[in-house]
């Protein structure tokens, strides 16, 4: 008798995802950025192994798979002036999805976070924060990048 799906795939279990697909939706390719940071007059350190941990939780709690990490260990205010920064926007793959911890291990400044927001935007980025701080910044950085 000759294997057919009738015959013998009565148990057959199909795979959700094939490719970059899920139920015939694109999955996003995200990737994902941390930066050595230094929180407000505290001059308290959250380390980048600290923002990939929770970016991970995060991550593995929506079965997001991350395509690749960019870092950079010293932190400077000027987005684009970061070697990781840059790294990613050369990325020879495509992704339209960009986790970060906060908002701040990209920049505390509005003016310098919207900026790289509207380039993200234009390049068809969504920019995630793994945490929802309360700041004005990072709210305004939220609403940005939810649409809102």
């Amino acid at each position: 008798m000759a294997w057919n799906l009738y015959t013998h795939g009565a148990g057959l279990r199909l795979p959700t995802a094939v490719g970059r697909f899920e139920f015939g939706v694109p999955m996003a390719a995200t990737v994902a950025y941390t930066s050595d940071l230094i929180l407000g007059s505290s001059g308290e350190l959250l380390g980048r192994e600290e923002q990939r941990e929770a970016i991970l939780a995060h991550a593995g709690s929506r079965q997001i798979e991350i395509l690749e990490w960019f870092e950079d260990a010293t932190y400077e205010e000027r987005i684009r002036s970061r070697p990781g920064i840059m790294r990613m926007l050369e990325f020879s793959h495509r992704f339209d999805h960009l986790l970060v911890e906060r908002f701040w291990a990209l920049s505390p400044l509005w003016r310098e976070l919207e900026g790289f927001l509207e380039e993200c935007q234009e390049r068809g980025i969504r920019v995630e924060s793994v945490n929802q701080l309360q700041d004005g910044v990072s709210k305004l950085a939220q609403r940005f990048s939810t649409g809102d």
